[in-house]
């Protein structure tokens, strides 16, 4: 019996594949990837954070391969530990306190607080488009939290105080334009130049309700209207013709 792993079966020739069973993998969740990594640490007498486990398993993407190398980066970047604040700066990823201030600018609609944040984050070894990507994830979250109260991230507390602050309609807003400028990103002059144009269309574009009310009331007197109209001149039986 041979075992072939592989990521791109599509390379594999066809008489090959046509001898095989194949299984697709899926990938792993980020909740069972960190109960694997704080198993090994444990096993290992390793001191590690959980929100630091929780990172890295985010960064793998599902893959538990590459949580166990991030994993033996991690604990050589920490000389033996494994804690939240050297995984972020091993990663990149953006501290809570940047979130913060992008959803802060958001919840006020202030195009001004947006730049200034972004502005900071500069200051700091921050990856712009992952900056974008971590907003998305917290819009995520905040949404998740509006609608059944599910708190998905306990290290992000904050969630809650914005699923309070912002409506949901704008939250759907934010995140549709967010996934467009992700696609866009790579058409951008620079990464932040990317980021502060799609913080800049998230508070540019977005539903009034005042409007949406008014365009309701104003289609409803047109059936009304259409309705007397028919109800005056009722239509007229057609007639044939005898020559």
């Amino acid at each position: 019996i041979f075992l072939l792993a592989t990521t791109d079966p599509q390379k594999l020739p066809v008489t090959v594949l046509s001898r095989c069973l194949q299984f697709h993998l899926k990938h792993m969740e980020e909740q069972t990837i960190s109960k694997h990594l704080a198993y090994i640490l444990q096993q290992e007498s390793i001191d590690f954070e959980t929100p630091a486990l929780e990172l890295i398993s985010r960064s793998a993407e599902g893959s538990m391969r590459d949580a166990l190398s991030l994993l033996d980066q991690a604990i050589a970047f920490g000389q033996g530990k494994v804690q939240e604040e050297d995984i972020r700066t091993m990663l990149g990823t953006i501290d809570h306190q940047f979130m913060v201030k992008l959803l802060e600018a958001l919840a006020n609609k202030d195009s001004a607080e947006a730049i200034n944040a972004v502005a900071e984050m500069s200051h700091y070894p921050v990856d712009f488009a992952d900056a974008l990507k971590e907003l998305l994830s917290r819009i995520h979250q905040i949404a998740i939290f509006q609608s059944t109260g599910v708190l998905l991230d306990q290290a992000a507390p904050y969630v809650e105080d914005f699923a309070g602050r912002i409506a949901s309609d704008d939250l759907q807003l934010y995140y549709q334009m967010g996934l467009h400028a992700r696609r866009d990103l790579e058409w951008a002059p620079s990464p932040r130049q990317g980021l502060e144009m799609a913080l800049l269309r998230m508070l540019a574009f977005r539903l009034e309700p005042s409007q949406v009310i008014q365009n309701s009331s104003s289609q409803t007197s047109l059936d009304s209207e259409a309705k007397k109209k028919a109800s005056l001149n009722p239509a007229e039986p057609i007639t044939q013709k005898t020559p």
